[in-house]
């Protein structure tokens, strides 16, 4: 991370930050900072992430921060990184 890009510490978050919406992870016993993924967005990560055996794939995660007890992000979507050039040491991608 570069000096001059901001880090957010999840245990700042308020509940303004975010946009209020149900999910029960309290009910779970996960009162802690949690990242849902939805199980699309798995398959679809799994299947770009296998498609190529030899070489790093990349992508982005597309979601929200969201509070319901306690701030939790939501991974609603991924976009995939079909343009990377790739070497030994880095991948360097185009969406």
């Amino acid at each position: 991370m570069k000096n001059n890009e901001k880090c957010i510490d999840v245990r700042n978050i308020k509940a303004a930050d975010c946009k209020p919406r149900k999910f029960s992870l309290s009910e779970l016993g996960l009162a802690d900072f949690q990242v849902v993924v939805r199980r699309s967005t798995l398959n679809v990560m799994k299947k770009h992430g296998l498609s190529n055996r030899h070489a790093e794939v990349i992508g982005v995660l597309v979601g929200d921060l969201y509070w319901d007890d306690a701030p939790f992000l939501l991974v609603e979507a991924s976009i995939d990184g079909k343009y990377a050039i790739s070497n030994a040491t880095s991948v360097r991608g185009y969406l």
